[in-house]
């Protein structure tokens, strides 16, 4: 007399695969040995160790996202302050030329009145000569 297993293999030569859902019993009751039960159990830990991993990339990305933040912040503050910094040097310079200038202006018009006076006769020769040449 044959067996189920035997009689399927007879009829079926081609599968040769393991049944999907056979039960083993054994001291602690009923055990689901199939292939189909051992794909569950793999999937579900696939899934815990999945949700672990992305857990720990959402923190991970969250970290990254708040240290950006507060190196943004330290670098608009840094920014801020030699831009300052450079604001005040650059003031100090340009009110250091404009009071040179202010203390040379008196004499630089002084000497340009001068020169004027000194060339106002030739000046006003020239002038007579290209207005009115036929009167000079």
């Amino acid at each position: 007399m044959t067996t189920k297993k035997e009689q399927s293999k007879e009829t079926n030569t081609t599968d040769s695969s393991p049944n999907l859902e056979e039960l083993e019993v054994g001291k602690d009751g009923a055990k689901d040995n199939s292939l189909l039960a051992i794909v569950r159990e793999k999937e579900i830990e696939l899934r815990q160790y999945l949700i672990e991993t992305q857990t720990k990339a959402d923190k991970i990305v969250a970290d990254a996202k708040k240290e950006a933040e507060k190196l943004k912040k330290d670098i608009i503050v840094k920014g801020q302050k030699k831009a300052q910094e450079h604001y005040k040097k650059e003031l100090v310079k340009t009110e250091k030329q404009a009071k040179e200038i202010i203390e040379k202006a008196p004499a630089k018009a002084k000497a340009v009145s001068e020169d004027g006076t000194k060339n106002l006769d030739k000046a006003i020769a020239q002038l007579k000569s290209i207005l009115a040449p036929k009167f000079s």
